[in-house]
């Protein structure tokens, strides 16, 4: 079977810098694959450039079966990647069922418009997604009286939501206590179970070895 991503000798550059060198990878179908590395070795470059986010210098990305050259990290999303990255982007005065249902379209004019989806029905629609995954937190709350923890799980549930067929996450576990993580995990693997292929950054190898089908290991952006 067709690997649901390829990366084959992606090379990106910043001033000083060479973050990825030739890099070539490939990730399944359905699994948890584990993405570590040391600060600076080129893992949020690798997601970024995975997510549309910066593109490659040279080298080529494989999605879905066909080659792709994502322009921006919203048709990205659009084909079924979704990234969540360390810094939330929630809006805090909006409600958690607001923040679930929202989407980054673009408007007439080619830029990036927000746009709450169904307002009627985020409510319902974010509800049955918290009980399904046994997130206990109101759909009505603001977001801006939850804790970063809770935050953090409102993020991963909007992620969800977008029905990804590849879902990144960059460090997720950072604020949040080894319950919580727990029933992160069980949320990945549940997601696992129904088809989503997940690629898990982390520099916890405990939480890496507890969750991950493999590991790929970045080294000075190799």
């Amino acid at each position: 079977m067709e690997p649901i991503l390829a990366l084959f000798d992606i090379t990106k550059s910043f001033p000083g810098v060479r973050a990825l060198d030739n890099v070539s990878l490939d990730i399944q179908r359905g699994e948890i694959v584990g993405l570590v590395g040391e600060n600076g070795a080129g893992k949020s470059t690798l997601i970024k450039t995975i997510g549309g986010a910066h593109p490659p210098d040279s080298g080529r990305v494989r999605f879905k079966g066909r080659d792709v050259d994502f322009p921006s990290p919203n048709h990205a999303l659009q084909d079924g990647i979704a990234v969540v990255y360390q810094e939330l982007s929630l809006c805090e005065n909006l409600s958690v069922a607001e923040n679930i249902g929202m989407r980054y379209l673009k408007d007439e004019s080619g830029r990036i418009a927000l746009k709450l989806v169904d307002r009627d029905g985020q409510e319902s629609t974010s509800r049955e997604l918290l009980s399904r995954f046994d997130v206990n937190i109101d759909p009505q709350a603001k977001v801006k009286s939850l804790s970063l923890a809770e935050r953090e799980l409102v993020e991963i549930m909007r992620a969800v939501a977008m029905k990804p067929d590849l879902l990144i996450l960059d460090e997720p576990t950072g604020p949040l206590s080894w319950i919580v993580v727990e029933k992160l995990f069980g949320i990945l693997r549940d997601l696992r179970n129904a088809g989503t292929t997940i690629l898990y950054i982390s520099h916890e190898i405990g939480e890496v070895i507890d969750l991950c089908d493999r590991v790929i290991v970045l080294r000075d952006g190799a």
